[in-house]
């Protein structure tokens, strides 16, 4: 999602950890106005934030200690990394034991923080059936690739600045859209019947 993100000065990306030496997010975090993602460069429009002191590698008990070690716990915690059926353990765990109103987002989901969120009902949908979750996953996954890729096509029509390059774009703008497709559907194959 970088890559359709990055350019976009309305967007924020958020680095929660260490981002390591030589990796693409310490290029970004250390103020590159510009990577190669894909094989395409990208400038660095978007807004990046970073968030220091999480560590990429805690387990379960690890959270549990270090919200319990919090003198004053938050009003909301977001869980937005697990299998469904863990992520909805440890959000029952964090209910009974501290109290708290927790949150599973849903892929794709954008939360605005401060704005009360609620699509529990839907998570327990996708817990009762996996295979609606897979499937339901991996369409939101082309969707949004698909979106992001518009996106790029729709930047590149605009950065035309000839007559001849914009009829270039628009020459092989059915050939990009095609092999997208047929790549989005190669790399995120539908689940099939039992």
């Amino acid at each position: 999602h970088l890559k359709h993100n990055l350019w976009r000065r309305e967007s924020t990306i958020l680095f929660v950890g260490y981002q390591a030496q030589g990796t693409l997010g310490r290029r970004i975090v250390d103020g590159a106005s510009q990577v190669r993602i894909f094989g395409e460069d990208i400038t660095v429009r978007a807004q990046v934030e970073m968030i220091e002191g999480f560590s990429g590698h805690a387990d379960r008990d690890g959270l549990v200690n270090w919200i319990a070690a919090m003198k004053q716990k938050p009003a909301k915690i977001l869980l937005v990394h697990g299998e469904p059926e863990s992520i909805q353990s440890f959000s029952e765990t964090l209910s009974r034991r501290f109290g708290l109103d927790t949150h599973i987002a849903l892929i794709n989901e954008t939360i605005t923080l401060g704005i009360p969120v609620a699509h529990k009902r839907i998570v327990e949908e996708r817990l009762r059936d996996p295979r609606k979750a897979t499937t339901t996953y991996v369409l939101d996954t082309i969707q949004s690739d698909f979106i992001a890729a518009l996106e790029t096509y729709k930047m590149d029509v605009n950065r035309a600045g000839t007559k001849e390059e914009l009829e270039k774009i628009l020459e092989d703008l059915p050939r990009r859209l095609e092999q997208t497709t047929g790549l989005l559907v190669e790399n995120n194959p539908i689940p099939r019947p039992e």
